[in-house]
């Protein structure tokens, strides 16, 4: 007989080293408002919003620097977002992971623990894919968020309806994440499985776009004012996105956005 509910998660398989979701939320802070959500998410919601959840092993935010952005369509977001916060969650757990969350929203909406001051322009739990790691082993996309990669690149390919998304993931694969053959990181491609979540009405936002959406996490080591190039300005592109956004890691403690020095580069490679 289990004796506490900690003992039974303990207990729970697969514990396997292996990444199977993202929670990835992105949000467009209130103008003028960008630092006192910045500390809300931070201090509050990014500790026991997310980190504190079972199964969540590793996570990041990232702001975006002025720089330009790519929304094309009607599915895009209809703000080019300042923040973007990923949650790692081990495989085989993705859907209780994505449903501690919901609760866990739902315990401090409660407590008047939400942050008034951003709109969501696009939020959910995600799985893998597919994945490619174009640095050397011992990387693995489990590293992703904790390596100090320099840049983050979201894309946003959208397929006209459900049923087409699994055609745009092998595009993608093929024509997109497999052609650039001189990139040091990593890309992830994500998709949202069916799940009910009653939060995303409250965001304000379509949520049939959960079922057509294949999203591209880059992770590159270049500044954020050339990975954009890099990725984005390839003329082998194949599939257009509906949205293309760079991001630079922030510096928990500190209200700026700061990129790893080179220094830190070149210990990897000595």
């Amino acid at each position: 007989m289990v004796d506490d509910i900690y003992t039974e998660l303990a207990r729970q398989k697969p514990i396997a080293p292996t990444l199977g979701g993202v929670y990835a939320t992105l949000v467009q802070a209130v103008e003028g408002r960008e630092e006192a959500y910045n500390r809300w998410y931070e201090d509050d919601h990014f500790v026991v919003g997310g980190m504190s959840g079972p199964w969540v092993f590793s996570g990041k935010r990232y702001s975006r620097p002025d720089l330009p952005v790519l929304r094309s369509g009607e599915d895009a977001p209809r703000e080019p977002g300042s923040f973007i916060t990923l949650y790692f969650a081990l495989e085989g757990h993705v859907a209780e992971t994505a449903g501690w969350i919901r609760e866990m929203w739902h315990s401090l909406e409660g407590e008047g623990r939400g942050a008034k001051d951003r709109r969501h322009l696009y939020s959910a739990m995600h799985e893998v894919a597919f994945e490619r790691v174009f640095d050397p082993a011992p990387m693995r996309t489990i590293h992703a968020l904790q390596f100090p990669y320099r840049s983050l690149v979201v894309e946003f390919y959208d397929s006209e309806e459900a049923a087409g998304r699994p055609a745009l993931v092998e595009r993608l694969r093929a024509d997109v994440v497999g052609t650039p053959r001189d990139l040091s990181g990593q890309c992830i491609a994500l998709t949202a499985p069916t799940m009910d979540d009653d939060r995303l009405g409250a965001f304000g936002w379509a949520t049939d776009i959960l079922a057509r959406r294949v999203c591209l996490l880059w992770f590159l080591p270049d500044d954020p004012a050339t990975a954009l190039e890099r990725v984005g300005g390839r003329e082998d592109q194949a599939i257009a996105p509906s949205y293309r956004a760079v991001f630079a890691p922030t510096l928990p403690g500190t209200p700026t956005t700061v990129a790893p020095t080179r220094e830190s580069e070149q210990r990897r490679t000595t």
